[in-house]
């Protein structure tokens, strides 16, 4: 073979392999990489040759593992023991005639009644005794207010309102009115403040 052959065989196969380089090139780093990168068990192309000539690198693959916790079905708690409990008896529908009892199925329903304002009518009777002495019962000790008209329960409400759940006075007087008692603003900022004297004493002592 020719000097001139044998460098035309060489150019072809140069021009060749710059081919297959620049294919594999864009195989491993394109954007369909993925499908064919090599196995972890087979050599690397050495792609850099000034950098890397007579060296051989090995492709090394990272597995990484995590522990994935299965969630559980949560477990409902029971309800409180201490509420107190309505009972529903619900009997099969049709003839239960001859039917043998197996036993009962319990579902228990959390439930509320809305809060019910009522009021408490206290009579005294008034006698008049044979020495021309008018007599009347008094007024019962757990009454919070003199010349007020705000029962202890009202009170202790508006004030746990108020100060724990943090309700302006505005959203409880709208609270009151859906609940059938028409009470004046101004009463119940009256009512406020004597709930702070009745008050009072407890905070003193707390200080202390």
């Amino acid at each position: 073979m020719s000097k001139d052959e044998q460098i035309y065989s060489l150019t072809q196969e140069v021009r060749q392999l710059k081919q297959q380089l620049a294919y594999f090139q864009k195989m491993l780093y394109g954007k369909k990489s993925e499908r064919f990168a090599p196995a972890s068990n087979q050599l690397t192309l050495d792609l850099d040759d000034e950098k890397k000539e007579g060296k051989e690198t090995e492709a090394t693959a990272q597995t990484v593992t995590y522990t994935r916790r299965k969630g559980k079905n949560p477990v409902r708690k029971p309800l409180p023991e201490h509420l107190e409990r309505r009972e529903e008896i619900l009997l099969p529908e049709g003839d239960l005639t001859g039917a043998t009892p197996l036993g009962e199925e319990v579902t228990e329903v959390l439930e509320m009644e809305p809060a019910k304002f009522y009021v408490r009518r206290i009579v005294r009777k008034k006698y008049l005794l044979p020495s021309k002495e008018i007599v009347i019962a008094p007024l019962p000790n757990d009454l919070p207010l003199k010349r007020s008209n705000a029962g202890a329960a009202v009170l202790a409400d508006l004030g746990v309102g108020k100060f724990v759940d943090h309700l302006p006075l505005n959203r409880q007087l709208k609270r009151f009115r859906r609940s059938g008692a028409e009470i004046a603003e101004s009463t119940l900022n009256g009512w406020i403040k004597a709930l702070f004297l009745l008050l009072h004493p407890l905070y003193e002592e707390l200080r202390r």
